[in-house]
């Protein structure tokens, strides 16, 4: 629907943004940005996606392969001297693989440190609590040398 209404993906809109405030961002070269979303799931969670619009993960040339492994070793290291070598999980998601355009879709790599123990309310609620917020946890990052 934001696709349709706006003529462009919800990522790069959300991208624009964050490359303009630069308040939740964590790091960026020519190709990629890797920043804390807004409406993080939970603490320290960041994102690394394309800076141009990219549907499909598997698309992507050497050079952007390069870039995104350079962001991504940068990020990891990051969050390991930061953060005191959490255990982490990490995803991408892409559109699927089914021979359509998907133009509405912009893939990403999602990380999410695990920097918390779920207790009472996020047992309770199946929800997490948010410690730090996404501005404080990319400042945060952002000054962390590696």
């Amino acid at each position: 629907k934001f696709y349709q209404q706006n003529k462009e993906c919800l990522y790069c809109s959300i991208n624009q943004a964050e490359l303009k405030g630069q308040e939740r961002i964590v790091a960026e070269n020519s190709n990629f940005v890797a920043l804390c979303p807004f409406a993080s799931k939970m603490s320290f969670e960041i994102m690394i996606a394309p800076k141009k619009h990219s549907p499909r993960f598997e698309r992507i040339t050497e050079e952007e392969k390069d870039n995104l492994a350079d962001i991504l070793r940068l990020t990891l290291a990051k969050i390991k001297k930061g953060l005191n070598n959490p255990d982490y999980n990490f995803y991408i998601r892409t559109a699927p693989c089914d021979n359509k355009e998907h133009n509405s879709f912009h893939w990403h790599l999602t990380i999410l440190p695990k920097t918390q123990t779920w207790a009472g309310f996020e047992l309770g609620a199946g929800m997490e609590i948010i410690t730090t917020p996404p501005e404080q946890a990319a400042q945060y990052l952002r000054k962390v040398k590696v």
